[in-house]
């Protein structure tokens, strides 16, 4: 992998798999991340090795990975950057060229994947001139398939075209169309009991993708999945947990019913960073970051924990850790602390680590 590929995967994707445009900082989307949800088990496998229990999250990932998991395999990449430079590559080759088959088979994601491989030398080495082809090769498909009457080809297309309109008015009426087109085939599955159809179709109805815009509709299917994932989060399936938790943290509408799960999953964190999980102290900075907004009466305290979080992650001399040190020692710069803040931030750190994090808040 070539030094400025390595680099940018260190700059924009965290180990722990988070992504936050807060701070003023630039975090480009991750590779790994080109999927609209991870997969459910090398989710739960993430969050182990988040909260300090690395011998369940590797045994996860490797027998995800040997088992051709695509997903698994970049990620136990990630897992080897800052310790095995050889692991790292091998992984992420493994995954490319797992992603590669799929992609020669027509997968659609995996071909906008290898595209972005290329551009970025993700496993492969940069080659612009490929990349443009893979790009191609993924448009072509799409729309071959959309026309074909591929309902999960139609919706790809759709949300591609949306992501590309910015000012385009053809471009918005070619996501419009393809959009009305799928909607009938979205709402059925959704009424059939199809989770993923109903998370979309309450999206669609919350934007207005294919159907007038319809904020009760959207709240009532946010609802309907928040059900399903309760009841199946009540009987301890984590993935469950997992996905109610990152759903609650987009503040959709009907979402505030999913604080719960949202809170539970913040305690796993928290009482994994007392015990000093590095990676569950960067967890817990970073969904405190995400309480920053102006209008949030808390949001001074929420920075100034966060702050405190950031700085204790960054004590931390374990090699395994070095990337994460890296970056909560970027975002605690980019907290810009006045005088005042910093000599109350280090206060609180000082109190926490001398307490043997007992006295943190």
């Amino acid at each position: 992998m070539p030094k400025f590929a390595h680099d940018l995967l260190i700059l924009s994707c965290p180990a722990v798999g988070r992504r936050l445009n807060r701070l003023g900082l630039a975090l480009v989307l991750c590779l790994a991340g080109a999927a609209t949800h991870a997969d459910t088990a090398v989710r739960e496998a993430e969050f182990a090795l988040d909260t300090c229990d690395t011998d369940r999250g590797m045994a996860r990932l490797r027998a995800l990975a040997e088992r051709g998991d695509a997903a698994a395999q970049w990620k136990l990449g990630e897992v080897f950057l800052a310790t095995d430079r050889g692991e790292t590559e091998r992984w992420f080759r493994r995954a490319f060229e797992t992603r590669r088959r799929l992609a020669e088979q027509g997968d659609i994601k995996s071909l906008d994947w290898i595209a972005q491989a290329f551009h970025w030398g993700m496993g492969t080495a940069i080659d612009e001139q490929a990349a443009l082809e893979w790009e191609r090769r993924a448009e072509r498909v799409r729309v071959e398939k959309a026309e074909a009457g591929d309902v999960e080809a139609q919706y790809l297309l759709a949300e591609h075209y949306a992501r590309l309109i910015g000012s385009n008015h053809a471009l918005r009426l070619d996501a419009q169309h393809w959009w009305t087109l799928v909607f009938p085939a979205i709402k059925a599955a959704a009424e059939s009991g199809d989770l993923l159809a109903q998370e979309r179709l309450a999206d669609m109805y919350r934007y207005g993708d294919g159907v007038a815009e319809n904020k009760a509709e959207a709240e009532r299917w946010n609802r309907v999945v928040i059900a399903t994932l309760d009841a199946a989060a009540a009987k301890g399936d984590l993935g469950a947990l997992l996905r109610l938790d990152a759903l609650a943290r987009q503040g959709k509408p009907g979402w505030m019913e999913a604080r719960a799960s949202a809170d539970s999953v913040e305690a796993r964190y928290r009482a994994a960073a007392v015990k000093g999980c590095v990676p569950a102290q960067f967890m817990v900075a970073l969904r405190l970051e995400e309480r920053v907004y102006p209008r949030n009466p808390d949001a001074r305290q929420a920075r100034l924990q966060a702050a405190m979080w950031w700085m204790i992650a960054a004590r931390s001399t374990e090699p395994g850790h070095a990337i994460l040190v890296g970056q909560a020692r970027d975002f605690l710069a980019a907290t810009k602390l006045d005088v005042g803040e910093e000599a109350l931030v280090r206060a609180k750190a000082a109190r926490c680590l001398q307490s043997s994090h007992t006295d943190c808040d």
